[in-house]
């Protein structure tokens, strides 16, 4: 039995596994403990197969964990603050839980780590190793894979606590929003996606931790004053609350804008996580204004679309799509060596 464990960050989804099908599974909201959790599954696992956010440039493809491997994880600790801690805690947890299992990690990077040269980079001197990793790898693969072609070009949309987006072009990604760590690109739940440097200097002088506003008290959270969820924030009455959801919706937009762009045109638009499967009202606005992209969205089968797999468009010459996230999945077949 195969036991894949998908920690977020803000949940923990077990899954367990006969090889590539799929037994049963579990979601965890918040920071259970690990090995008490683990425990009480009541289960004998053979392999368990771990989701890593970082792998920064050593590691790129699924690997069997030692403590070499545990050992570069930590060390990306700092690039990916929210995610990294909690993806160790459970690693250390099931090698004393399942002392017999073998251990593999499986990384978000990896998706892009084939990205172009132009996408990696910054407007920095390179010597000083600051580049883009791009992160959601394996919801995007999944989404690619999802759309069950071999070819064509696809826009594939991230949206939960943290958000993304991805251009891909015949399986291989293009582009993607986030960078060097998960705070670049869209805005999301706590984190603020794109900034000026500029701000970020000026925010340093005054004395601010940035770090901790940046991962814990930036976006919907910061802008709204209320909440990091979009799905409350539809329902406050509040200005901020409104002014939240319209710069959330104003980044997916540019993004898709920008997207359509570099692949020149695009066969499909895929919406995925928490925010992109359930909430219906932030899929419509994104998708608002884009007639002339070859964009249209059939209104019924939008507000239908809540927690599953959908196709959502009017019949324009842009698929769109709703896909229930399947990670886990993505994450068993790249430890049994089939991508997808």
């Amino acid at each position: 039995m195969i036991l894949a464990v998908n920690t977020g960050s803000s949940s923990v989804r077990l899954s367990w596994f006969d090889r590539r099908t799929p037994l049963g599974h579990q979601r965890l909201e918040g920071k259970p403990p690990p090995e008490e959790t683990l425990r009480a599954l009541g289960v004998e696992p053979d392999l368990v197969v771990h989701r890593v956010v970082h792998g920064g440039t050593e590691l790129t493809a699924p690997v069997e964990i030692d403590g070499r491997v545990e050992a570069i994880i930590e060390k990306l600790v700092p690039l990916a603050p929210l995610h990294q801690p909690v993806g160790l805690l459970w690693i250390r947890a099931a090698r004393s839980v399942f002392p017999r299992a073998r251990m593999m990690a499986v990384l978000d990077t990896a998706f892009f780590a084939t990205l172009p040269e132009e996408a990696r980079h910054y407007g920095l001197p390179p010597s000083l190793g600051v580049r883009r990793y791009g992160f959601h790898g394996l919801a995007h693969a999944a989404m690619w894979r999802g759309l069950g072609r071999a070819r064509g070009r696809a826009i594939t949309l991230q949206l939960g606590s943290g958000c993304s987006a991805a251009a891909i072009l015949d399986g291989k990604p293009v582009d993607t929003s986030m960078g060097m760590t998960p705070l670049e690109g869209l805005v999301m739940g706590t984190r603020p996606g794109d900034l000026d440097p500029g701000a970020v200097l000026s925010l340093v002088k005054q004395g601010l931790d940035v770090e901790e506003l940046f991962n814990h008290g930036a976006g919907l959270l910061g802008l709204s004053g209320e909440s990091g969820s979009p799905r409350d924030l539809l329902q406050s009455t509040s200005e901020r609350a409104r002014l939240a959801l319209a710069v959330y919706v104003r980044h997916i937009k540019k993004y898709i804008g920008a997207y359509f762009a570099l692949l020149g045109g695009a066969d499909a638009l895929v919406f995925s996580g928490g925010v992109g499967e359930h909430q219906h009202e932030i899929r419509e606005a994104a998708l608002a204004g884009l007639l002339s992209l070859g964009v249209t969205l059939d209104e019924a089968r939008n507000r239908e679309a809540v927690g599953k797999t959908m196709r959502i468009d009017a019949g324009g010459p842009v698929e769109i799509h709703v896909m229930t996230g399947d990670e886990e999945q993505q994450m068993v077949d790249e430890a049994l060596g089939s991508p997808g």
